[in-house]
């Protein structure tokens, strides 16, 4: 193709890109401003690093280009190094369309093209909402009366029909504090509290008034304080969790076209995130069931798919590229599974893992949160903790013990036709379904303490999903057998 078919992004990103720059540079902007406040122009070094913003931007934007053509996509983009990045269509798995705010206000979006290498995924950061829309059904519906060109990017294509698959509900947001995540919200909080009573002095042992004070307290209001101060916290990581909750989810909604080749993920509050996957790239579902999200009906469903593996750490930081449903009720989940995988291969009893698996999870769990109780007690006694810490540390070996009989009664497999069928318990909680005629290899691993107790895991090793998926302390017998079951399941694939 000619030079004619290079195309532009949006001018409207003229208007991002400075806030984008901005973003990138927050410490050398305040640099610049408490710079300026010493001198008699204080505001010009302010004044001159905006400018600078607004030039980087402009040299980005004229500095890039893209073009399509009915093999690939092309993006040209470098200030100073010019960088081609190309992305043959029969390659693309995924198709991810987000709007911030600010892109949402200009009628703009941003595009990420996954082909499963990570990070050569290609991006489009300025397409025109309409432009966005296109360019996911060129890519992933293939239909001939799909396919654009250049110079129809900007009008829309003919409507592909949908079906719903699934609508989010505002009750779901109930399962929003009982994410495992949200423990962290709960340990940043009290951290923020020790963190002020510690700047206080508020330590009863350094304090003879305030050891006076607890004295008088203690056997009156101190234990209802206590509880009191630990429900606030609670209560504002709750409130701060269904804050995030409906910042991520909020009009989740999954459809599927009726070519019957892509699935499409709708959601975001403020930020608008738009995923596409072909189902032919699916391997699988993973359920997610983790302590406590299972313990009040609750759980979530991934696809198992090729293409999303490998992502980058901004990637990550996006989150939830392969999520079919958000924390919502089981019977929602295990029906949404339903449609992928076959019914039966859900209802396929799962096979526990014995005495040995059994008495595994405890002493894994028990051992190391014993030595961190009395690491913790001693600290504490010795004196670099509060005395409190003593009092309050040995709360960890029920919980720990708890966890591990969770995962110990949950822990199990099966083969189900085509289907390996692995089960974890705890705080990662979940049900892997992946198709066996995909594996790539099959690991069977013995560790010493293995060895010696007779068991095994063994690891099928895929292209899709977390390309491995590890079924924990079998009997070493088994773990033959199942990995020649595997096997099989590979070449007859």
């Amino acid at each position: 193709m000619d030079q004619d078919d290079w195309r532009r992004l949006s001018p409207r990103m003229l208007l991002v890109h400075p806030f984008k720059e901005i973003g990138r540079f927050v410490p050398a902007l305040v640099a610049a401003a408490i710079f300026g406040t010493t001198t008699d122009d204080p505001w010009w070094w302010v004044l001159i690093v905006v400018v600078v913003f607004v030039v980087i931007g402009t040299l980005r934007w004229l500095t890039t280009r893209y073009r399509f053509t009915d093999q690939r996509v092309e993006l040209q983009h470098g200030v100073f190094t010019k960088q081609l990045l190309t992305t043959p269509i029969d390659r693309v798995r995924s198709v991810d369309v987000t709007a911030s705010p600010l892109h949402r206000l200009l009628g703009l979006a941003k595009v990420r093209i996954g082909t499963g290498a990570g990070e050569n995924d290609l991006v489009l950061d300025g397409l025109t909402g309409a432009q966005a829309a296109n360019l996911r059904a060129e890519l992933l519906h293939r239909d001939p009366q799909l396919q654009a060109t250049t110079s129809e990017a900007d009008q829309p294509l003919a409507p592909v029909g949908e079906r719903v698959l699934l609508t989010w509900q505002p009750s779901w947001v109930r399962f929003a504090p009982f994410n495992p995540s949200n423990m962290v919200i709960v340990l940043v909080l009290a951290g923020f509290v020790f963190r002020i009573v510690n700047d206080l002095h508020l330590d009863p042992n350094s304090n003879p008034e305030i050891h006076d004070a607890i004295d008088w307290l203690r056997g009156r209001v101190l234990p209802l304080a206590v509880a009191l101060s630990a429900l606030a916290i609670l209560a504002l990581a709750a409130v701060l969790a269904m804050a995030g909750y409906l910042l991520a989810y909020y009009g989740f909604r999954l459809t599927a076209d009726d070519i019957g080749h892509t699935w499409h993920v709708t959601r975001g509050l403020l930020t608008t995130r738009s995923t596409s996957l072909d189902t032919r790239r699916i391997r699988g579902v993973t359920i997610h069931q983790p302590v406590p999200l299972r313990w009040v009906g609750g759980g979530r469903l991934s696809a198992i798919t090729t293409g999303l593996h490998g992502r980058h750490d901004e990637d990550r930081s996006r989150g939830d590229a392969d999520l079919l449903a958000p924390p919502s009720p089981v019977p929602v989940v295990l029906g949404l599974a339903a449609d992928v995988i076959d019914p039966a291969v859900l209802a396929h009893p799962i096979a526990p893992h014995g005495p040995v698996a059994t008495r595994r999870r405890y002493t894994r769990a028990l051992w190391p949160t014993l030595v961190v109780v009395l690491a913790l007690v001693l600290a504490a006694t010795l004196g670099p903790l509060p005395l409190w810490v003593a009092y309050a540390a040995p709360i960890l070996l029920p919980a720990a013990g708890l966890l591990a009989w969770d995962r110990a009664r949950r822990l199990g497999h099966t083969i189900a036709g085509d289907y390996l069928v692995s089960r974890t318990g705890g705080l990662g909680g979940a049900t892997h379904v992946v198709r066996t005629d995909g594996t790539v290899a099959v690991v069977v691993r013995q560790s010493i303490f293995q060895r010696r107790q007779g068991v095994a895991s063994v690891e099928l090793a895929t292209a899709a999903g977390e390309q491995g998926y590890t079924v924990l302390d079998v009997t070493s017998d088994r773990a033959t057998e199942l990995a020649d079951a595997l096997l099989a399941s590979a070449a007859n694939g």
